[in-house]
């Protein structure tokens, strides 16, 4: 917002002939001002930046609150039939030295603008609702109640003038808070579904990225609808690194499940004598399929031997001292092997 945005929301509140303060539009059909400003008072009458008369009615206020006369949070709301008035946008966020301008209405006049630099945060009781925005280097006087602070470092309304600090000397005032101001159901519901330039241009962008996201690989849907899931759409694809990396990992084939078995064996000594184990088990079980098989008969004087061959296998032991080998593809045995044998005999 800008100041003179922020001249188009404001309204002046009349009863009659008396000048009560200043309000301003907070969304369509909702005037803000203060709780000391309508008083009593039912309905008022406003006049807003065109000129125009509207007659308001006082649908809440809040000044449950006091301390040394002073009430809080001292906030009145005010429905119209107005619903095409511009309005503010309040959002809570003020630091030291930030610059401050307002525009109301005071006494014998017909609007004027202040500027003040704000000291930070003064709280005049314990609870939440009684911390204030203190304002230094500017005057305050009968009228401005009610009226929207802007905060013209982040261009939304921070705050609304509440009292001054000295009505003589321009020595600041304070001004309620826009989080004691949103704090208010009817006023935060009014906020959310307010149009503004910002969100104007941001729903063009959000339009032309939804056409974007229809021009996307297969890992986004074709169509989206509504901005939440263009919202999560866009969150994924942040950081291109992961996004990337997540598709390769769903386009790599899934590796195949291993057969070898994940025992560890040890290093050492355990690693030979495991090794041993196993050779000795293969070894028994190529003599026990052997006991069955009977070589061909021979007509020389190896059959002999040969038919002893089956007895042998049994003495495990005994045949690995004597180097008995038997070929696995025909069963035969080598001369070698069958003279270390006939020793035993």
């Amino acid at each position: 917002m800008t100041a003179g945005d922020l001249e188009r929301c404001t309204v002046q509140l009349w009863n009659g002939d008396l000048l009560l303060g200043t309000g301003f539009f907070a969304g369509p059909g909702l005037v803000v001002t203060c709780a000391h400003v309508v008083g009593y008072r039912q309905t008022v009458t406003l006049v807003d930046f065109h000129r125009a008369s509207l007659t308001g009615t006082v649908i809440q206020k809040e000044e449950q609150q006091a301390i040394n006369g002073i009430l809080f949070p001292d906030i009145a709301l005010i429905e119209v039939e107005a619903l095409n008035q511009q309005s503010a946008e309040v959002e809570e966020g003020f630091n030291p030295d930030d610059m401050l301008h307002a525009w109301g209405f005071p006494e014998s006049s017909h609007g004027s603008s202040i500027e003040g630099v704000c000291e930070g945060p003064h709280a005049f009781g314990p609870a939440d609702g009684q911390r204030l925005i203190k304002l230094r280097s500017t005057q305050l006087t009968p009228g401005f109640s009610g009226a929207p602070v802007l905060n013209l470092r982040t261009g939304k309304v921070c705050g609304m003038l509440k009292r001054s600090r000295d009505e003589t000397m321009p020595v600041g005032g304070y001004a309620i808070r826009a989080a004691q101001l949103l704090a208010l159901p009817r006023i935060g519901q009014a906020q959310r579904i307010l149009e503004t330039p910002l969100r104007t241009q941001l729903r063009a962008h959000l339009q032309d990225l939804a056409e974007e996201c229809g021009r996307l690989p297969r890992y986004f849907p074709g169509r989206l609808k509504g901005f939440d899931q263009i919202r999560q759409r866009v969150r994924t694809i942040v950081d291109r690194n992961r996004f990337y990396q997540e598709a390769e990992e769903r386009e790599r084939p899934a590796p195949p499940a291993s057969s070898r078995s994940t025992a560890t064996i040890r290093i050492g000594r355990a690693r030979r004598r495991r090794t041993c184990t196993n050779a000795r088990i293969r070894l028994r079980r190529a003599r026990r399929s052997s006991i069955g098989r009977r070589p061909e008969p021979r007509r020389d004087s190896e059959s002999l031997l040969c038919s002893a061959i089956p007895v042998l296998a049994k003495a495990g032991c005994c045949a690995m001292r004597h180097g008995v080998r038997r070929r696995a593809a025909c069963g035969n045995y080598r001369k070698s092997t069958l003279t270390n044998c006939a020793s035993l005999f």
